[in-house]
């Protein structure tokens, strides 16, 4: 599996050995190399600021282009063979028949395209489109607008619930409160009415010792 920065002129290797080869193709030399992955490398793009790889590992992981390990992407449910980015989100195709899509910086699952019968090897862009391709013999073409507008929606939905959630909880201390004030309130009129008695036992008590005495 190669990818290619095609300014600097490097080519990356991912390679069946758990690693990635850095190549400078002027010098035609390995500049670096380094374990990418637990098991075979079988997918990798590259952008600006990052390398992603993927393959037998179902843990898709993000690298500097120094070789220091940056993000892993946790969700597939076996091999992984495509990666491609599109507008800061991170698209994957996997053995379990799903393209799932990514939030690059925070790397939390934003959706999952199921509609493969069977593993999807390959991603590609075009038109405003995403094309997958897989191991069922068919190639499904996804409305990038349309994706975009159902993860919009889907955090709208997430915002407004926790936003229910936050009144809910508020409400309930409200209430809490509520009642504690009024035990206090009961508990304090019925001191007030045992210091009533009190004092008025003490007074019939104060009458009859006069009494007594005439």
């Amino acid at each position: 599996m190669l990818a290619e920065e095609e300014e600097s002129k490097l080519v990356y290797a991912g390679l069946w050995d758990k690693t990635i080869q850095k190549i400078d193709l002027k010098e035609k030399a390995i500049v670096s190399s380094w374990q990418a992955l637990s098991d075979a490398v079988k997918a990798i793009c590259i952008t600006e600021d990052y390398i992603f790889v993927a393959g037998s590992d179902p843990v898709i992981r993000a690298w500097d282009h120094e070789g220091k390990k940056s993000k892993d992407y946790v969700g597939h449910q076996g091999w992984v063979y495509a990666l491609k980015v599109h507008d800061n989100m991170l698209f994957s195709g996997g053995d379990d028949r799903s393209v799932k899509v990514w939030d690059i910086e925070s790397c939390v699952m934003l959706d999952e395209l199921l509609g493969h019968e069977n593993g999807v090897t390959t991603l590609e862009f075009a038109n405003g489109e995403l094309f997958s391709g897989s191991y069922d013999h068919s190639i499904i073409c996804w409305d990038i607008e349309e994706i975009k507008q159902q993860i919009e929606e889907r955090e709208m939905m997430k915002a407004a619930e926790k936003e229910s959630r936050v009144y809910e909880d508020k409400m309930k201390g409200v209430k809490k409160g509520k009642k504690g004030a009024k035990g206090s309130k009961g508990g304090a009129k019925a001191k007030a009415g045992k210091e009533k008695e009190k004092e008025k036992g003490k007074g019939k008590a104060k009458g009859k010792g006069k009494k007594g005495k005439k």
